[in-house]
């Protein structure tokens, strides 16, 4: 099977529009069926990464999160999944990356607790931040 280039792919989260995200909608079609929305999966993508080498990139991530947080304390959503960052990510930038995902991760933990929301940090494979325990333990130490 070929390698997979990663620098290329683009992320679902690119053709939604989260901010136009109707949750109480959702809300309101689960409780009718008798689900519950235990979580929601913020966005993520290397245009909306908490993580980016940009610092507007980042401040744009860390935005779009922040409100999506706010939407799902109000409408009872429980948990929200966050990629610590996106790759590739060279050896040579780790340390910046993982800095800038520690210092946002914190940043996104005390929002999450404003609206009542835990923040679940999703360990992703391959050369992304936090890709082993050492990291992530880094990452959650904040």
């Amino acid at each position: 099977m070929p390698k997979r280039d990663w620098t290329r792919w683009k992320s679902p989260s690119r053709q939604i529009e989260y901010a136009a995200l109707d949750l109480p909608a959702l809300r309101r079609a689960a409780d009718e069926t008798g689900l519950t929305i235990w979580s929601l999966h913020l966005p993520f993508s290397n245009d909306l990464s908490i993580a980016h080498k940009d610092a507007q990139v980042r401040k744009k991530a860390m935005e779009t999160n922040i409100a999506l947080l706010r939407k799902l304390g109000e409408n009872g959503i429980s948990h929200a999944v966050v990629h610590p960052g996106t790759e590739p990510t060279a050896d040579a930038a780790r340390a910046e990356r993982l800095k800038e995902s520690r210092e946002n991760l914190c940043l996104l933990t005390e929002e999450a607790i404003k609206d009542g929301v835990q923040l679940c940090v999703e360990e992703l494979p391959r050369t992304c931040p936090g890709n082993c325990s050492e990291e992530m333990a880094y990452l959650l130490e904040a």
